[in-house]
């Protein structure tokens, strides 16, 4: 065996076995470049993504009836490493399953859902009132909607026997009706 050969504090043997030789000095600037400094969390630090935000019932003291309920949310995660796997997660356990990013990612993307749900209610209940009037011109009348109560609309009717007053004239032997 050959005498070992000495580098700056690290000896390393000149066997030409490389699988006994260790690592020499380090050299400044000869590995790879550190990442950039951002501010945001790292974009796949959990495999978790979030499916779907439910409201579900839990109790809150075991002690009390079954009537006194809370709701809380609870994220349904799905995993991209396991895509059989499924969880329900408390809000306050996301974090722990779920990266920040990705969460935010997932309630912008639920509010632009939200809106254009809302946006599409709005165009479909339009369009059902267009049909509803183009049906009522074609049949040439007008429905009233339930729960619409009409005021019929009656001249007010005289007793018998009673005149006018405006008749009524002074005369000689008192008054007259004319």
């Amino acid at each position: 065996m050959m005498q070992p050969q000495r580098l700056g504090g690290v000896t390393r043997s000149q066997d030409k076995d490389k699988s006994r030789s260790t690592i020499g000095p380090y050299i400044p600037n000869s590995g790879p470049p550190p990442p950039k400094p951002s501010l945001l969390p790292p974009l796949n630090s959990t495999t978790g993504y979030v499916i779907d935000k439910l409201m579900l019932a839990r109790r809150l003291l075991d002690h009390q009836p079954p009537h006194d309920t809370q709701l809380i949310a609870v994220y349904y995660v799905g995993y991209t490493d396991r895509p059989t796997a499924r969880a329900l997660v408390p809000y306050f356990e996301i974090l722990e399953h779920v990266s920040l990013r990705e969460l935010e990612r997932w309630e912008d993307g639920a509010a632009e859902r939200t809106a254009e749900v809302a946006r599409e209610d709005r165009e479909a209940m339009t369009r059902e009132r267009e049909m509803e009037k183009e049906e009522e011109q074609k049949n040439g009348r007008r429905e009233v909607p339930e729960g619409v109560v009409t005021k019929r609309v009656t001249r007010g009717m005289r007793k018998r026997g009673v005149g006018n007053l405006a008749k009524w004239e002074d005369g000689e032997d008192g008054l007259r009706d004319n």
